[in-house]
């Protein structure tokens, strides 16, 4: 039976970090340094949920690191077949997504979106709505810090003073209702809720947090030559 690479590292499919991957195939892509050195393109296969990656590889030997008489961890350096082999990982793909949240929204309220992705991705559907309904619970928080109601009473006020519109104020009495009704219904929560949910988050954050800070920031600069020319 010959031998696999081991690579670990996060899933780009179900997110979960350091996870190890083992080697299904490899292909040469071309000798590299002018010598015996080779790179190859090693094809992995998550542990995890089984989903596939490829991983671009330096060998300082004409062999890449699968299909060798025994496992060897890459990056690494190993004795194989009576002499030494580096093997240098120099890139992966694809790559794991990038959780980020929408500009000029707060520390906190960033943080919920954040964990809500990231717990979507890796397939954890309720806690994902559950974050959604926290960031959006925040963001009403932070738009009417002096208002004493609950989230729906926000809600109502913030589409009464037209921060957010009609259409958004029915679309987060929704993610409202569903947040409540997950922490008791017996039925799981699918991706596709739990989807639907963080892409109002978004909507709702850019549409709090994201076009005023571009207003605001886009208005500085004419508010600054103002003063200037106040100053001169």
């Amino acid at each position: 039976m010959t031998g696999f690479a081991v690579w670990s590292g996060t899933c780009p499919h179900c997110g979960r970090e350091n996870t190890s991957f083992d080697s299904v195939a490899q292909a040469l892509v071309e000798s590299v340094a002018a010598g015996k050195g080779t790179r190859w393109n090693v094809f992995f296969m998550c542990n995890a949920c089984k989903g596939g990656l490829v991983v671009d590889i330096i060998s300082t030997e004409g062999f890449g690191p699968h299909g060798l008489n025994e496992n060897l961890l890459v990056p690494g350096t190993h004795y194989v077949s009576h002499q030494t082999v580096e093997f240098f990982v120099i890139d992966t793909h694809p790559k794991p997504p990038a959780h980020l949240a929408p500009d000029h929204v707060p520390e906190r309220i960033a943080a919920a979106y954040i964990e809500a992705s990231e717990n979507l991705h890796r397939k954890r559907h309720e806690t994902s709505q559950m974050l959604s309904r926290k960031a959006l619970d925040l963001a009403t928080k932070r738009l009417l810090p002096e208002s004493q109601k609950w989230l729906k009473g926000r809600i109502d006020e913030l589409r009464d003073a037209g921060k957010i519109t009609p259409e958004m104020g029915e679309w987060a009495h929704i993610v409202r209702d569903d947040g409540n009704i997950s922490v008791h219904d017996e039925n799981e929560v699918t991706r596709e809720e739990a989807a639907e949910l963080l892409a109002f988050t978004e909507t709702f954050l850019m549409y709090a947090f994201t076009l005023p800070g571009m207003i605001a920031k886009r208005r500085q600069p004419a508010d600054e030559s103002e003063q200037a020319a106040v100053d001169s």
